[in-house]
């Protein structure tokens, strides 16, 4: 449960990240360099979350595949 929102969170940091980009004056293409940068330290942020917890969307319950073709 904690780790459902902590992602929710980190998700939503990464959206509000993205829209302030949008409202920015950029001075010198080096703030387009960090606000990349920032872009992309919360991308890693949430995918680092998303993976220690285990999530796996290939995985049925029994922890085999749960595509079509699974027996």
């Amino acid at each position: 449960m904690e780790q459902k929102v902590g992602e929710i969170i980190v998700a939503v940091m990464v959206v509000n990240l993205l829209e302030m980009s949008l409202h920015m004056k950029y001075a010198v293409p080096l703030d387009l360099v960090w606000a990349a940068l920032a872009a992309l330290a919360s991308a890693g942020a949430l995918a680092l979350l998303h993976w220690s917890s285990g999530h796996d969307k290939h995985k049925g319950p029994g922890g085999e595949g749960s595509g079509a073709g699974a027996h």
